[in-house]
This record gives C-alpha cells, structure tokens and sequence, in this order.
C-alpha cells in the first residue's frame, strides 16, 4: 500500500474517534514503524483533547461577596447628622446596599461609588465603583445604644451583611439653684443648665406641679461645653427669677423640665422651704485674719478630693461645690453656682485680697465659670476641672480672672 495513502487514513480515523490497534496487520512491507509511530501520535493527542476538554467543563471558583463599613465605627457617639459609607464586592455586581438601626430600615444607600483603593485591593472583582453612602439625620436616632447594619445584595441575589455599635448621649439636667432644703424668703433664681444633642426648645418651671414659666435658655455655660463636649454646646445655661412670696410657710418642690426641638423632655426636682430663717451672712469691708485663716485651714484638709460633676461632699466636689461646702461649715448658706455666689459678699479688689476671700473667674458676671478660695501670696484652693483634684492654684496662671467677694463668718 502507498506510504502516504496509509497516512491519510490514519489522520481520518483519528479525527472521527476511531481507535487504532496498537498491534497492525498491514502487508505492506517497511511502513510498521511508520504505522505504530502515527497511531501512538494520534492517541496521544486524544488523549491530550480529552483531558483539556475534561479541564474546561469544570466551573471556574467563584469570588466571595464582600462588605465592609468605612464609618461610623463602632462606638461613634451620634451628635450630628452623620454617613454610613463603606464598599461592597460580588462578582456578579451589586444590586442595592439597605442600611438598618436595630433591625428597623432607615434607608437604600446610593452605590456605584468611585473606589479605586478598593479596586487595588481587589482587582479580580474587576470593580472600581464599590462605594456606598447614605446620610442619617441625627433625629432618626434615639438617645441611647444602637446597632447599625448595611445589607449588601449581589445581582445574584446573595445576601451580606456588616454591623458597628453606636450611641446617642441623653438629654442630661442639673439644677445648680435653689440647694435641697434651701430657705427661701421672697424670690430665688432657678439656674442650671440642659444638654440635648438636639436643640433645646424650652425649660419649663413648676411649683408644686403647677406650671408657673419658661426660663430664659441659651446662656453662656462654658464650664458644661468642657465638660461635656460631645454636645457641642456653650449655651446649656437657663435661669428663672421664682416668686415665692405668696407660698404658704413650709416646704415646696421646684421642678425643672427641659423638652429639645424633637420632643424629648428631662426632669429634675429640688426642695426649699419658706419657712423663716435667720440669716447668718453679713458683709464687711474687712476679714478677721483669724476667721480667714480657720476657712483656709478647713479647705486644705481637703486637697487631693477628686473632682466631681457636680459634687458637693468629700466623696468629690466640682468648683462651687466645694467654696459652697467649706463655707457651709462656717453656716454660711451658698448656693452651688460659681456665677451666683458671685452675688454674695462685698467686692474687693485683687490688690486687697485677703485668705478666705473668693475669687471668681470669667468674661462677665453672668457667664462666670469657675470659683475658689484665696489663700495668700498670689495662690487659692479650687476644684479645677474633671480629672483633676482639689488643689492649690497660682492666680497668675488662670486666665479670665473677674473678681473677688469678700463673705465675713459669725
């Protein structure tokens, strides 16, 4: 047989499958070498289009869905309108990214935003518009601990999810004046200070659970703005001039409501009497050195007590809190407010202090922020600020020095 015809029907065979013996019985004399080379030729190469065929038939791995949360981190204290952005990965694309706070839906964020760090990090999702954004008013959140979750859903309906923790400070009221149990005569200032992250709309007053005004609001507090700073607020400060001149003798209870712009309220109560006192205070142009001396003495047992947001004991004191303690020893009857105890006394100047003089610090008289007591030589005790002690202070290091009050003591 011809040398090239017997080629040719090998390749045919080959190309339709057919399987060759290896063992062939062909009369033509010096083409077995030729025969069994091309037959194991073609059987390899079949075998080699199997195997790559076999190789192609099997699914390439899919890519694993991604989400991730950017901000707000976890522990984010909410007091602004504030962004859930982040990104989120699937290799089939995503079909929309929903942001919930504590399982309640708040909201679909828009997607498809530029990610090129993303994109570098991930380059086999082939996505450079992973981004996500959605903008929460700071009313949708309530005061208190919340969980916020992004639910990411691919274009093959794949579900992912990311949750952070955050929180909202709470509405917080204090009643600087009238003191518990205070005695009271004709009228007396209600002043403290209300913090909300909203807005406050109204401080309301009542006596005996009957409404009796609205307080002047939006004053000056920068003692509260730094010690609480998460509020972003300087005017916590509200003040009422209560008339108690027509209450019968006995005890009456001050409640103070303050209600934000959302409608949140808070409370507090204080009780004073209007039964009759004799007053122990008395104003002089000059101190008994020895009077000044024992108020001097009496603070200083105290120093190293922690300071305390509105402490008035041993256990801690805030700065009013602790001239108003030191003095009470002394039965002098002061209320717990820098500004207000500046109402007391007679004025001196700073040339002519005298131990156991108060000095106060501040721009004007009604934003007063801080108070203590002079010990001589250009130093006074105070309670400065939290984290900090009761301790001895150089005036000259303190700025916004306003004046001094000089309290004579019985």
């Amino acid at each position: 047989m011809n040398k090239k015809l017997i080629i040719l029907l090998l390749v045919a065979a080959g190309s339709i499958g057919a399987v060759l013996p290896t063992t062939n019985t062909y009369a033509a004399a010096g083409n077995e070498s030729v025969i069994s080379n091309t037959v194991n030729t073609l059987a390899a190469v079949k075998v080699t289009s199997y195997t790559a065929a076999k190789t192609k038939a099997k699914p390439a791995p899919s890519l694993q869905p991604l989400t991730c949360i950017d901000t707000p981190s976890s522990g984010f204290n909410v007091n602004k309108n504030f962004n859930v952005n982040g990104w989120v990965l699937n290799g089939s694309g995503v079909k929309q990214v929903q942001v919930y706070v504590d399982n309640r839906l708040i909201g679909n964020a828009s997607i498809g935003r530029f990610r090129p760090d993303v994109a570098k990090v991930f380059p086999k999702y082939n996505n450079k518009n992973s981004g996500y954004l959605l903008t929460i008013p700071k009313n949708k959140i309530s005061a208190g601990n919340h969980t916020i979750t992004v639910k990411s859903m691919g274009n093959d309906g794949v579900v992912t999810s990311k949750s952070v923790k955050i929180s909202k400070p709470k509405d917080l009221l204090y009643i600087d004046s009238p003191q518990q149990g205070q005695h009271v005569k004709n009228s007396i200032i209600v002043s403290g200070w209300a913090l909300s992250i909203e807005n406050m709309r109204q401080v309301k007053i009542s006596i005996d659970n009957k409404f009796v005004g609205n307080a002047t609001i939006g004053l000056s507090r920068a003692d509260v703005a730094k010690a609480y700073p998460v509020y972003l607020k300087g005017n916590s400060g509200f003040r009422y001039n209560l008339n108690v001149s027509k209450l019968s003798k006995g005890n009456h209870t001050i409640t103070v409501t303050a209600i934000d712009v959302s409608g949140n309220s808070v409370s507090s109560s204080k009780t004073i009497s209007t039964a009759e006192v004799k007053s122990v205070v008395t104003l002089s142009n000059k101190v008994s050195t020895t009077k000044g001396q024992a108020i001097i003495s009496y603070a200083e047992k105290f120093k190293g007590v922690k300071y305390v947001w509105g402490g008035e004991s041993p256990s801690g004191f805030d700065c009013s809190g602790f001239t108003e303690y030191v003095y009470n020893h002394f039965s002098v009857k002061l209320p717990h407010n820098a500004a207000e105890q500046y109402g007391y006394g007679k004025s001196v100047s700073k040339s002519s202090l005298q131990p156991g003089d108060l000095v106060f610090f501040g721009k004007t008289a009604s934003s007063i922020y801080h108070v203590g007591i002079y010990i001589g030589n250009g130093n006074f005790i105070n309670a400065p600020k939290p984290g900090d002690k009761v301790k001895i202070t150089a005036l000259r290091y303190m700025p916004d020095y306003y004046g001094a009050k000089r309290i004579t003591i019985k």
